[in-house]
């Protein structure tokens, strides 16, 4: 079938299904019910009638009753036997005007009876009828049907309702948490008996009663929500705090809200609550707290006193010195423990100390052993450098990252003493003074001692060579003086004001170490008066070296006499007088060896 046959039929009033084997008779009221706009079926005999009725479920049948083979009353039999043509409205059609006939009709399931000939107006009239009919029954068959379902979803719900409100009784009679319904305002309107084990109270105690009657007066400071609107309130919201018992103690509820609104308009239908008792939780929770603020306290207390020992720690074991060795702590620190470094030491020593130490008791030696550590030390550290060790009023440091460090911090040393001077004279004390060795070279920093007494130290040529150079301040006249391996590490060296004093031999060495005199930090009078001689001292220097030592004592002789405190000058005189009256050694190089210091 078309669409357009399916649409033309869907707009007919109804299917009815024409079964005679009369030929004319079909063709008639084929013709008659399809002007009517019905779709008209026929068969020709009861058997594709049978069939016929089976496909296509008609609305209505019109039925012959004398046929060849199965007769009408058999095939009306049949079809009201069968399950799926049984309630379809069947109309016989017969010459047969016999009552007993009629009877045997209607017994045999028909609706209706038409006795031939028939009438094409009062055949419509009955088809309409019946067919109408059919349909009512029809919809109050889906009718009753649907009722039927919904009678018994009904009583299911209703069932699940009883037994969800028997399990919501036995629940709420027999639970320990206090378990309550109330009203928009929070009144409540039902509680459970849990309530006596609770808070003491009987039920028609609380019914009727806001729930905030019974929360302590702290309750709204602590739980801020119970300050808002319950219209404010989230769908499900926890609280805990303290409610008054009847006789008058407080224990501590965690209450669990759930607001119930109507979906339609969002008012608030009702409140549900679940409350329960935990004190006990809240006081192991007080008493968990109390701990851990007593621990913290411990733990920052404990903290600050590590930090006071890690900070003492440090004055005699320099951070720099763990930081090298790769440490984090003085902890980690185990003997033996080393590595190798380039590195510049200084080593800066206090002149005639022993004289001056002589005339002071042994506080007073103290007093100034530290008054003069304590503005020279902090110089060091300005200027990237640690303090290895103290020896009396000496002092050894070490600058890890750059050779100027070490120089800039000797010069400002020079430069604090000058400052220190300048107080001791305004209180009637003598003046002090120092020099500084510096050089530059590889060393190794590590642990020394045993298991029990352990001590941090550096070990290498270039220590002391460092500590000789020191020494050669007091030969020289020199506030400071550096070996040739700090000056060539000097990223400015021209900045510095300097001149060359002489080539020595440490003991027990082979390689001679040319040695400069720095001027700056010396006052400045000083660098003034080594600068303007700086020629003579330098032509007097290459003189002197070339084996020409009466020239070389000229030009000793100018600086001398331009500057009388230059004890270079004076050093190198006494050497070329003594070169002249007893002439050069065979393997003489014009290299001083230093054999002590």
């Amino acid at each position: 079938m078309s669409n357009l046959q399916r649409t033309m039929a869907n707009e007919k009033k109804g299917t009815i299904l024409i079964i005679d084997d009369d030929p004319a008779t079909l063709d008639l009221l084929e013709d008659y019910l399809q002007d009517a706009n019905y779709r008209v079926l026929v068969a020709e005999d009861g058997q594709s009638g049978l069939k016929r009725a089976n496909e296509a479920g008609p609305d209505l049948i019109l039925l012959d009753v004398m046929m060849l083979g199965i007769d009408g009353f058999e095939v009306c039999h049949r079809l009201k036997e069968a399950q799926q043509t049984k309630d379809i409205p069947v109309i016989f059609m017969t010459a047969l005007d016999d009552s007993i006939d009629k009877v045997k009709g209607f017994e045999a399931g028909a609706v209706d009876y038409i006795t031939k000939p028939m009438p094409c107006q009062e055949i419509l009239a009955r088809v309409n009828t019946h067919l109408t009919i059919f349909r009512l029954q029809k919809s109050l068959q889906n009718q009753n049907r649907q009722l039927k379902e919904e009678n018994f979803r009904r009583r299911r719900v209703q069932d699940a309702l009883r037994e969800s409100r028997e399990r919501y009784r036995l629940l709420a009679e027999n639970s320990t948490d206090m378990i309550s319904r109330q009203s928009p305002e929070g009144v409540y309107l039902y509680m459970s008996p849990a309530c006596r084990t609770v808070l003491g109270y009987e039920i028609e105690e609380m019914v009727g009663h806001a729930a905030l009657e019974f929360f302590h007066p702290q309750a709204k400071k602590e739980n801020p929500i119970l300050n808002r609107p319950m219209a404010e309130w989230p769908p499900v919201s926890t609280i805990t705090c303290q409610a008054c018992c009847k006789d008058g103690a407080y224990i501590w509820l965690e209450t669990t809200t759930k607001i119930i609104r109507d979906p339609g308009t969002e008012m608030i239908v009702e409140i549900i609550a679940v409350a329960r008792n935990v004190t006990e939780r809240k006081e192991a929770e007080d008493a968990l707290q109390e701990a851990h603020d007593k621990l913290e306290l411990r733990v920052q207390e404990r903290t600050a006193e590590l930090a006071e020992t890690n900070a003492a720690l440090r004055r005699f074991v320099p951070h720099e010195f763990l930081r090298i060795l790769g440490k984090a702590s003085i902890i980690d620190v185990s003997l033996g423990d080393q590595v190798q470094r380039d590195m510049t030491i200084l080593f800066s020593d206090l002149r005639s100390f022993t004289s001056l130490s002589e005339t002071m008791s042994p506080q007073d030696n103290f007093n100034f052993l530290n008054g003069y550590l304590s503005r020279v030390s902090p110089v060091i550290r300005e200027y990237h450098g640690f303090i290895d060790k103290y020896v009396g009023d000496a002092v050894m440091a070490l600058f890890p990252e750059q050779a100027e460090h070490a120089l800039q911090a000797a010069i400002a040393m020079r430069r604090e003493i000058l400052r220190y001077n300048t107080k001791r004279v305004t209180k009637g004390r003598v003046q002090i003074d120092s020099g500084a060795g510096i050089h530059t070279g590889t060393l190794m920093l590590g642990t020394v001692g045993e298991e029990e007494r352990l001590e941090g130290t550096v070990i290498s040529d270039a220590v002391n060579l460092a500590y000789r150079l020191e020494g050669l301040t007091k030969m020289y006249g020199a506030s400071i003086v550096i070996s040739q391996h700090v000056l060539f590490n000097l990223e400015q060296p021209t900045q510095y004001r300097f001149r060359f004093l002489d080539r020595v031999r440490v003991k027990g060495k082979i390689e001679a170490v040319s040695v400069f005199e720095i001027f700056d930090g010396n006052p400045a009078e000083t660098i003034d008066l080594k600068l303007e001689t700086q020629t003579d001292f330098e032509k007097g220097l290459l003189h002197y070296h070339n084996q020409e030592f009466a020239e070389a004592k000229a030009h000793f002789e100018r600086v001398k006499k331009r500057n009388p405190a230059d004890k270079a000058a004076q050093l190198y005189l006494k050497r070329a007088a003594h070169l002249m009256e007893y002439g050069v050694p065979p393997d003489w190089e014009g290299i001083e060896a230093l054999t002590e210091k």
